[in-house]
């Protein structure tokens, strides 16, 4: 199709658009001109517009790919820093409150608390350490009869 653009461009478009430059918003089309050019504005020019459409659609589709990444990774970061505080911050303090509270309502009842905590703390530790303690021997165990069946397999 001819064209005839009120800029001075005239010639034939390849395009659906009759005019690129009225059609198509700037970052839409590429204007080239070849290098071979006359001074004599009677000597016809050769001006290229390409159009740029399928690669700013896919410039968009990324860009929407890239923010919803985005918003899952920074979703994930607060809830597992949520997650943290929470249990590092709050709920000590939680505890704290409550303790403080039996204690305000009840103030024999302060070496009472002491004295179970510093059980539970005790069973933790004894916990911890059948835990350690087993774990070992399961190792000795499985490394003598590793070493057995290779001393026997030389013999």
């Amino acid at each position: 199709t001819f064209f005839d653009c009120s800029t001075g461009w005239l010639g034939y478009s390849v395009v659906h658009s009759a005019c690129p430059n009225e059609d198509l918003r700037s970052s839409e089309f590429e204007v080239v001109i070849p290098l071979m050019f006359h001074d004599d504005p009677a000597v016809p020019r050769f001006i290229f517009a390409f159009d740029r459409r399928p690669m700013s659609e896919v410039a968009a589709i990324l860009s929407m790919m890239q923010t919803i990444f985005l918003c899952i990774v920074l979703s994930t970061a607060n809830t597992m820093f949520t997650h943290d505080a929470n249990r590092l911050v709050l709920s000590p303090i939680d505890r704290m409150v409550q303790i403080l509270q039996q204690i305000k309502d009840d103030p024999l009842k302060a070496t009472q608390l002491g004295f179970h905590e510093y059980r539970r703390e005790q069973q933790a530790k004894r916990v911890r350490k059948e835990k350690e303690s087993k774990s070992p021997a399961k190792l000795t165990k499985v490394y003598r009869a590793i070493s057995w069946l290779w001393t026997e397999e030389k013999q």
